[in-house]
């Protein structure tokens, strides 16, 4: 697969979910619902044109 515009991996935006934070125990425990965080890397973000 090719993508247009990405020179290598390093280019690409990733998003990974980041387990075992304290503040997500603290959510479950208090029965306050499910808490989800996820880390966003966006390389050259002000040079990028997103849509969400």
């Amino acid at each position: 697969m090719s993508l247009l515009g990405a020179d290598n991996q390093e280019d690409l935006p990733t998003i990974a979910a980041a387990e075992g934070l304290n503040y997500e125990t603290t959510f479950e425990d208090l029965n306050l619902g499910h808490l989800f965080h996820f880390d966003f890397t966006l390389p050259q973000a002000d040079q990028r044109e997103v849509s969400l």
